[in-house]
């Protein structure tokens, strides 16, 4: 997945997207820490630090690990197959933390769950997951993790690129 370029948001959607940061900051019963957790290339580390400064305009701060995180995303790659299998293999050591941490909540993302297949097979087999984006829609966190809080609902959002790219 070629992605060279820098996306331009419409000035609209950046402002409801800062929005969504300050409702779920007002929040008492939200995740207060987080822990991002990157697999793959420079671009997904790079993604990384985009979602962890998205993570801190919403009130939140790191944690001092995946074991004491109230909010965990793991960032995937589908160009090298180790970090593809090393994510996935995460993500089911975390239905068992799930058990003595029930109110944690997990978000996969990144160019492994822009593929659509893959995305969709991850939440049916991955129930406990309950956010998955895409590369594409990675702008799009602030409001996805307030519906997965509020309506108690499974967030998945995968589409093609329709913002333009400068």
């Amino acid at each position: 997945m070629k992605r060279t370029q820098a996306i331009e948001l419409p000035e609209e959607e950046i402002a409801q997207q800062k929005e969504w940061m300050r409702e779920f900051a007002a929040l008492e019963n939200r995740p207060h820490t987080y822990c991002v957790v990157t697999y793959g290339c420079q671009m997904n580390a790079h993604d990384s630090e985009t979602l962890e400064g998205m993570l801190a305009q919403m009130g939140m701060t790191p944690a001092e690990s995946r074991e004491k995180a109230d909010f965990v995303i793991f960032n995937t790659c589908c160009v090298r197959d180790n970090a593809q299998r090393r994510a996935l293999g995460n993500v089911v050591w975390l239905k068992e933390l799930k058990k003595t941490h029930p109110e944690l909540m997990v978000a996969v993302c990144g160019c492994m769950m822009q593929q659509q297949d893959v995305a969709e097979k991850l939440m049916g087999t991955f129930p406990f997951v309950k956010i998955v984006f895409g590369t594409n829609n990675m702008n799009e966190l602030p409001a996805m993790l307030y519906t997965a809080l509020m309506q108690k609902k499974r967030v998945l959002n995968v589409r093609q690129s329709s913002i333009s790219s400068s």
